[in-house]
């Protein structure tokens, strides 16, 4: 939406974080005013924002209906929940506590202005019963139990695919030009191979209805 001027290169040989030149830049929001109030308010849409390092209050400005720029937030702070000091990749153990206040943060501070998604996996992220519950001999508790959780919470879920099912992160074999391997190692598990797969079983359809 707002690129510095000049257009400066991270100063990087390889892969760089450049976000300071382009996040919430001193005009953002005059500029999502102008894309509303010009598109997006003409129109029967429904708009959200994905903001990697948003935090509430940011998200306000961004969704509180007197501002008039969008309808919701996707933020992540939850899903750094288990991130190390290197980031994603560097995993360290999660914490309900830690869980719990991120949520009830967000919860309390957007109650009377703003809006907030609701999720605990999609695409980018692991399975929620494998993560944040058992996906082995309470894959059924833990998956009920967690689907109550999201969807007693104020805002707006998400449902990824298979979800709705208790999916959990599959196997996947990681093929190299050495070597191909399992996904037990530390990272493949929350690589995206393994938990944009669906469980399936050897019969007829794999499982899921037949189409018409």
């Amino acid at each position: 939406m707002e690129m510095k001027p000049g257009l400066p290169s991270a100063e990087a040989d390889r892969y760089a974080w450049g976000g300071e030149y382009f996040i919430d830049g001193p005009r953002i929001h005059e500029f999502m005013r102008e894309m509303n109030r010009e598109v997006l308010s003409q129109r029967e849409v429904m708009t959200v924002g994905e903001m990697p390092g948003v935090g509430v209050k940011e998200a306000k400005l961004y969704t509180a209906d007197d501002r008039k720029e969008l309808n919701m937030v996707f933020q992540f702070e939850h899903m750094d929940v288990d991130s190390g000091p290197g980031g994603k990749w560097d995993v360290k153990p999660w914490t309900l506590d830690g869980l719990r206040t991120i949520m009830h943060k967000w919860q309390v501070d957007l109650a009377e202005s703003g809006w907030n998604s609701l999720y605990l996996n999609n695409h980018d992220q692991p399975r929620m019963v494998s993560r944040f519950g058992d996906d082995g001999v309470y894959r059924k508790q833990s998956a009920k139990m967690l689907a109550t959780f999201l969807h007693t919470l104020k805002g707006t879920p998400y449902i990824y695919q298979g979800e709705e099912l208790g999916m959990f992160i599959g196997h996947v074999f990681i093929a190299t030009p050495l070597r191909a391997r399992r996904s037990d190692a530390l990272l493949v598990p929350l690589s995206r191979q393994s938990f944009r797969l669906l469980q399936r079983r050897q019969r007829r359809n794999g499982s899921f209805a037949r189409v018409l």
